[in-house]
């Protein structure tokens, strides 16, 4: 009897060990589950910050660069009209000295 009663006893014990045991499996499975939850939408809000941050330095960028390239296109315009008034004088002192040759000949 007393054999049968330890018996029962280990039996009893095992199983409360073991659900305790499945419990404490349980419970850490939902920590991690909850834990992860948290991280990932930790991560997908820096990560939306991130894009953001990114998108505006990069409008940022796009709009000083274009701003950088009407600049030159307009000095690049300037040069062109002074090179081409430039061109313009030549051209009429080479005709005033062909005429003068033409006189002179």
């Amino acid at each position: 009897e007393k054999a049968a009663l330890k018996s029962a006893v280990k039996f009893y014990k095992a199983i409360l060990d073991q659900t305790t045991q499945q419990r404490t499996a349980d419970q850490a499975y939902q920590f991690d589950e909850e834990d992860k939850a948290y991280l990932m939408g930790k991560l997908a809000r820096k990560q939306k910050h991130l894009e953001e941050f990114l998108k505006a330095e990069y409008e940022e960028r796009i709009k000083y660069w274009k701003e950088e390239s009407l600049k030159e296109n307009e000095e690049a315009q300037k040069t062109i009209k002074r090179l081409e008034a430039k061109l313009e004088e030549r051209r009429k002192t080479i005709k005033g000295l062909e005429v003068t040759l033409e006189e002179l000949g």
